[in-house]
């Protein structure tokens, strides 16, 4: 049979050509999406928690289970463990500087801050964004508040020695957390005696006042990439305070306040008398807290 030509091409190389139009372009297209794909980051399902905390200010913390992480990237650093060693790594995303610390290590609160002591507790049902909750009420022996110790150590000496004596919590029951996410909630909020995510907290004093500790602010179910989702490969090994970039940050603070701390020296206040005779008064500063032998911070 003659075979028939188009335009000088002929028809029988023409519709070959068609075929193998139709077959290679879709095989092209599948190997676009197929790059895309591969390029694109893997992400994971996570609860997360936008928190404000009196000590760092707002952050977040992400749950799912097979870890937990607390990311105050205000302040560039994070608090995460992950299965199965639950090792703590807390990890400055600007300096890469960092410690990681075994899971029975850490678990026993080594921090600066002393944990509570609770004498009793009381518990009752309680809803959190239509969730369910626990009110809990915690007597403790008396204990200075952590924010007194620092962002407010600039008070009177009577402010300063005020301690709390009660502990009002609102906390997680809907969600079901391992041994090792309560231990890590228990070590950043020093409380041994939490059993689910701590969701707002107030300290009660006895004349009482009530002075905010954490609250929760936002809730939803979201996404994070599995990249961020692990240790770092490498980092600098540094103290936790060094990690948080204390000493800097309450520098800052205290340049804000118009008060010297943290080794800065001391300055005089040139004034004047009635008389016209000029005098140097010691300016007063404010001292940086001792810490009460405690191994380290978190």
């Amino acid at each position: 049979m003659q075979d028939t030509w188009f335009f000088g091409i002929p028809g029988r190389l023409l519709r070959n050509f068609k075929i193998a139009t139709l077959l290679i372009v879709p095989l092209a297209l599948a190997g676009l999406f197929v790059a895309a794909e591969a390029k694109a980051p893997k992400m994971l399902d996570v609860t997360e928690l936008d928190i404000q905390s009196n000590t760092f200010g707002s952050g977040t913390l992400y749950v799912r289970p097979d870890g937990i992480k607390w990311d105050i990237a205000r302040h560039n650093f994070y608090y995460a463990a992950y299965a199965p060693d639950w090792q703590l790594m807390v990890y400055n995303t600007r300096t890469k500087l960092g410690r990681k610390q075994a899971y029975l290590h850490w678990k026993n609160y080594e921090s600066p801050r002393e944990a509570m002591k609770v004498t009793s507790i009381t518990t009752k049902d309680g809803l959190f964004l239509g969730l369910a909750a626990r009110r809990v009420t915690m007597h403790v022996e008396p204990l200075d508040s952590f924010s007194s110790k620092t962002e407010l150590m600039y008070q009177d000496a009577q402010d300063r020695a005020r301690a709390f004596t009660s502990v009002e919590l609102l906390e997680s029951a809907w969600i079901n957390l391992t041994p090792q996410q309560i231990e890590f909630v228990r070590y950043i909020a020093a409380n041994p005696k939490v059993q689910g995510l701590v969701l707002k907290q107030e300290n009660v004093f006895p004349n009482g006042k009530r002075e905010k500790i954490l609250d929760t602010q936002a809730l939803r179910n979201g996404k994070i990439k599995s990249e961020d989702w692990r240790y770092p490969a490498s980092f600098t090994p540094a103290s936790i305070a060094t990690i948080r970039e204390e000493k800097q940050r309450g520098i800052e603070a205290a340049e804000m306040l118009g008060t010297f701390i943290l080794d800065k020296p001391s300055e005089t206040i040139d004034t004047t008398s009635s008389a016209g005779k000029s005098k140097n008064v010691p300016a007063k500063t404010a001292t940086r807290p001792a810490t009460k032998g405690q191994k380290g911070s978190h």
